[in-house]
C-alpha cells in the first residue's frame, strides 16, 4: 500500500494541482491558481522521487546482500555501490542488448542501463558493451526488483579510466524542480498583476 500511495502521488498532484487552477480561473485569479497548481503537482512528484531514488549512493554492497532484500520493489530501492567484473549483456545473444551483468564475489546482477532515449540505449549496446566485457568497475545505482532483481545503474567507473553515466535520474530531476520553479514564476506573475 505505501508503494502504491507513493506511486500515485504525482498523478493524485497533478488532479489537485488541476482542481486549484481550476479554481483559480472562476475566482479570478488564473495565474495564483496555475502557480499554486504546479507548486502542488512538483511537491508531489518531488516527495516521490526522494523515495524512489535515495540519494546516498556510496555504501558498499555485494550481489547476495542485496538479492537477500525482502523489501525491495520498482518503488523501493536499495542504494549503493557494487564492485565486480563485467562479465556479459544483460540479455545474452542479443546483439543490440545495452543491459551489463555485473558478477562480485558473490554472485551476478543485472546492470540496468536506462537513458531518456531508446535510441541512445540502443547504440550503447551496438557500440560499447562488447568492449567493456571483461573490465572492472564501480557500479553505482539502485538495486530493484521489477519483478526480476536488477541494479538501476547511474554511474559506472571502469579501472581503464572510463565512466560511463546514465541520465534518466537526473533528467527527472531538472524536470520536476522546472515545474516547482514554473509554480513560483507563475505566482510572482499573479502578484506582480495584482500589485500594478
Amino acid at each position: 500500500m505505501v508503494d502504491f500511495a507513493i506511486n500515485s502521488l504525482p498523478g493524485l498532484g497533478f488532479l489537485v494541482g488541476a482542481g486549484v487552477a481550476a479554481a483559480g480561473m472562476l475566482s479570478g485569479l488564473p495565474l495564483a491558481g496555475a502557480g499554486v497548481g504546479l507548486l502542488t503537482w512538483g511537491a508531489a512528484w518531488w516527495f516521490k522521487r526522494r523515495f524512489v531514488y535515495p540519494r546516498d549512493l556510496s555504501q558498499p554492497r555485494t550481489v547476495s546482500e542485496l538479492v537477500s532484500e525482502v523489501k525491495v520493489s520498482r518503488v523501493r530501492a536499495v542504494p549503493g555501490t557494487l564492485q565486480g567484473r563485467i562479465i556479459g549483456k544483460g540479455i545474452p545473444g542479443l546483439y543490440w542488448s545495452e543491459d551489463l551483468v555485473l558478477q562480485d564475489q558473490s554472485g551476478y546482477i543485472v546492470l540496468d542501463y536506462r537513458q531518456p532515449a531508446r535510441l541512445w540505449e540502443m547504440l550503447f549496446g551496438l557500440l560499447r558493451v562488447d568492449s567493456l566485457v571483461g573490465v572492472e568497475g564501480k557500479a553505482q545505482g539502485w538495486f530493484r526488483r521489477t519483478p526480476r532483481p536488477l541494479f538501476e545503474l547511474r554511474e559506472l567507473k571502469l579501472e581503464n579510466g572510463q565512466v560511463i553515466k546514465t541520465y534518466v535520474y537526473p533528467l527527472g530531476e531538472f524536470a520536476n524542480y522546472a515545474v516547482l520553479a514554473l509554480g513560483v514564476l507563475v505566482l510572482l506573475a499573479q502578484a506582480i498583476a495584482l500589485a500594478m
